[in-house]
């Protein structure tokens, strides 16, 4: 759970500024590839591949739950993305998880710094995140998204509006066009005041 939530929380990182996550996780990579063990090959080689290949790719690996992306977040190249301050939230959040029981718990919220008021975050999917369905799930029409087509089930994206962006993924698209969203982490700027 800890790994996970952590990598929650780069991978909203990774949408604000993917070229320079990126480039801080090659620079890790290189570091590892030339200390590696023989059983570190394959999962640094993916890494290297997902790094250079589709952002919903690396996305998908750094949240998914399957047992092959658990596998390779032993082997992240991450190390040094997230701040003290970013690490400790998600580490709460994992304590708050643990202790909650193994009853259905709400995924875990998380506010993620961007890294100066200057970056400007593109939004995929307007959304109102008050808005919820029958399901609990907040939603919004695939249609009035800038490119319906990234709209499908398991993309992440950014939500909401330029005053509350958020990263959420993909639950399900209805045969009304409602596209159903699991809000994954809040993307603020660390200058805001609210």
């Amino acid at each position: 759970m800890r790994s996970l939530l952590l990598h929650h929380v780069v991978a909203g990182k990774v949408v604000v500024d993917p070229d320079g996550m990126r480039a801080l996780a090659r620079d890790n990579l290189t570091r590892l590839q030339a200390q590696r063990a023989p059983a570190a090959a394959a999962p640094l080689d993916e890494w290297a591949r997902l790094l250079d290949g589709p952002l919903l790719d690396l996305l998908e690996v750094l949240t998914s739950r399957s047992e092959h992306a658990q596998r390779l977040r032993q082997y992240s190249p991450f190390a040094g993305a997230l701040t003290d301050t970013e690490r400790e939230a998600a580490l709460a959040a994992s304590r708050v998880e643990r202790s909650a029981g193994d009853g259905p718990q709400p995924a875990p919220r998380a506010t993620l710094p961007v890294a100066g008021p200057e970056v400007q975050v593109r939004i995929d999917l307007p959304l109102d995140v008050q808005s919820t369905s029958e399901r609990g799930w907040p939603w919004a029409f695939v249609d009035e998204a800038p490119d319906p087509a990234v709209v499908v089930p398991g993309a992440h994206l950014v939500a909401g509006d330029d005053s509350e962006p958020v990263l959420v993924r993909v639950v399900e698209v209805d045969a009304d066009g409602r596209a159903h969203v699991e809000v994954l982490g809040r993307l603020r700027s660390r200058t805001s005041t609210s």
